[in-house]
């Protein structure tokens, strides 16, 4: 009976938090594709992981990353259903190849992924391949029964429209925007069961969120254009050109010849003698200043 109540009582405590995510996400608009981490309505009350936003790998060089990680005291299954009843989305659909005719502005339809729990045993050994090779090889196992007696002793709700027993173990919505300049956004929302402890014996209802938007580097198509522009402005260049400016005065490029007209004006084989003359005239009048004949006159006149 301890264990009916118990089962009974986390049935109810689920129910409870979905409830409470359906109006955390009522404001969401159903259907509009998310460009913007506002538009994407990720419920309130969750902890932030910064732990697991530093352990993902770098984006490829070039791209830019947002990212923002999340646990919510939910199951996988009611988180999945809240961003699944927000995005809609079509199962398994290649968002790559329906982008392939996306123009600036639009964005591909979203597409999700989902994976459900397997109730395999798995060796739990160092450096042992899943499974183990056989039951002698592997010391320590984790058991598939233990996980599944953990999900129903906690009561665990399946997933919606599926037979019992049927959890999500991680979902996967995608997306892709063109943004106005050209550049592709890769939009994705993670959702993960976080509740089931190492030795698969132990549940509780948590769910983890990890939120990433990558902007890649602009095709190269795009950032090529622009230098083929400047190719046609150098026909402005011969405007300027001296042998396209002859002598008439009405033109204020010949200003830039003046230097080149000036020399020959100082040129000894362009001036005539007659122009040069008036310079030895000075030479030629102080003699008879300096006359010792004129002295000589003065004496003999009486």
């Amino acid at each position: 009976m301890g264990y009916l109540d118990k089962s009974l009582k986390g049935r109810m405590r689920s129910v409870i938090l979905e409830v409470a995510l359906v109006g955390l996400a009522a404001g969401t608009v159903s259907g509009q594709t998310p460009t913007t981490y506002g538009e994407l309505g990720v419920p309130r009350g969750g902890v932030r992981l910064k732990y697991v936003e530093d352990s993902l790998p770098p984006p490829a060089p070039g791209d830019t990353r947002f990212v923002r990680a999340y646990r919510f005291n939910t199951t996988s299954e009611m988180m999945f259903g809240v961003f699944k009843g927000s995005l809609g989305g079509t199962r398994d659909l290649d968002v790559e190849q329906d982008s392939a005719t996306l123009e600036p502005g639009e964005t591909t339809p979203v597409s999700y992924r989902l994976d459900f729990h397997v109730f395999d045993d798995v060796c739990r050994d160092a450096g042992t391949a899943a499974g183990g090779a056989s039951g002698t090889a592997c010391k320590s196992w984790l058991r598939g029964i233990d996980k599944r007696k953990a999900f129903t002793r906690s009561g665990r709700i399946p997933y919606p429209n599926n037979s019992e027993d049927v959890w999500v173990d991680h979902g996967r919505f995608v997306w892709l925007v063109r943004n106005p300049d050209g550049a592709w956004v890769h939009w994705e929302v993670l959702v993960a069961d976080d509740g089931l402890s190492k030795d698969w014996k132990q549940h509780s209802p948590y769910s983890r969120i990890v939120v990433q938007q990558i902007v890649h580097s602009k095709p190269a198509p795009t950032a090529q254009q622009p230098p083929a522009a400047p190719a046609p402005p150098a026909a402005v260049a011969p405007a300027h050109e001296p042998d396209l400016v002859p002598g008439p005065k009405g033109e204020p490029a010949p200003a830039a010849q003046a230097p080149a007209i000036t020399p020959p004006a100082h040129d000894p084989d362009l001036v005539p003698a007659p122009t040069q003359q008036p310079a030895p005239a000075p030479v030629q009048a102080p003699p008879p200043a300096h006359d010792s004949t004129a002295g000589q006159v003065q004496p003999s006149s009486p």
